[in-house]
């Protein structure tokens, strides 16, 4: 029975100094508890997505012509 009870006693007292780096690991993987986690600045969004237009292919002109409209009609 003592031997049980030992076994709880260290391995609480092991949970206990384990938590404070298992929280920070916590916190900096999930952003919560304060800690700040990575931002993507524009130029690493840039290069990121700087292939992905590679498979637009353009097939009309987007230009619109000017249409005069009569000072008494509506558009």
């Amino acid at each position: 029975m003592l031997y049980h009870l030992t076994a709880v006693v260290f391995g609480m007292v092991g949970l206990t100094y384990a938590a404070v780096p298992l929280y920070r690991t916590f916190c900096q993987a999930t952003g919560y508890g304060g800690t700040v986690q990575h931002k993507e600045t524009v130029e690493e969004k840039i290069a990121r997505h700087s292939g992905s237009g590679r498979s637009f292919n353009k097939i009309q002109c987007f230009c619109f012509e000017d249409i005069s409209v009569p000072v008494q009609e509506t558009s």
